[in-house]
């Protein structure tokens, strides 16, 4: 659709097409007014203009700037409470879990209707390796469990590793069992005399010079 401009038309001079001298009262050029009749008129719906007020804040960085429609504030309210859960759950397990947390939560994050980023996942490393000792792998994997455990509603990610932690301390109190027997063993074991011990009864085995106060074993 051409979009045309109303021009006032030229007036003639009443001088002629001669030099004429300005008037006392000039007149002054028509105003050029855009009236209904001389300009296109587009109407925009209510949705379209949430759109654009979403648009132009989410382009300005401004979130909270816009209104949004109940299908949005029903998807940011969604997004809020997985958020504050997901955090939460992420705490208890470096709670539980201190010491043997590998660094902080990650998150992955997701830009609600609002334009604000939600945590919409989140993860914490726990080192689950073995001790030396079989003792201190056995308290280890009890945290572990405990770390895994933590949150109100343990994922099943969470409940893997717990159960691979109950079953490192299963094997570790094996361990230490096998080593308290050998031990055991080896504390019962009747001790045998050694072969350089020299009997008393041999003669001349100490020999104690009247010059010199020296004891010494004779071979």
């Amino acid at each position: 659709m051409e979009m045309i401009e109303t021009i006032p038309q030229m007036q003639s001079s009443p001088c002629g097409t001669g030099a004429c001298a300005p008037s006392e009262s000039p007149q002054k050029p028509a105003p050029l007014n855009r009236t209904p009749q001389n300009r296109d008129t587009v109407k925009i719906s209510d949705e379209g203009r949430e759109q654009q007020k979403a648009a132009k804040a989410t382009a300005a960085g401004i979130p909270g700037e816009t209104e949004l429609s109940f299908e949005q504030q029903r998807e940011v309210d969604k997004l809020q409470n997985a958020d504050l859960e997901i955090k939460a759950h992420e705490r208890a397990h470096m709670a539980a879990g201190a010491g043997l947390v590998r660094g902080g939560a990650s998150y992955q994050y997701q830009r609600g209707p609002d334009g604000k980023q939600y945590a919409v996942s989140g993860e914490v490393k726990i080192d689950v390796s073995r001790e030396k000792d079989p003792k201190d792998t056995i308290i280890k994997m009890q945290q572990v469990r405990r770390a895994a455990l933590a949150p109100s509603q343990p994922s099943a990610q969470d409940r893997s590793i717990a159960a691979r932690a109950s079953q490192i301390e299963a094997e570790a109190r094996i361990e230490m069992m096998k080593e308290n027997e050998e031990k055991e063993k080896e504390d019962d074991a009747p001790v045998e005399a050694s072969s350089d011990a020299i009997p008393a009864a041999v003669p001349n085995a100490y020999d104690f010079s009247s010059s010199e106060p020296t004891f010494r074993t004779v071979a």
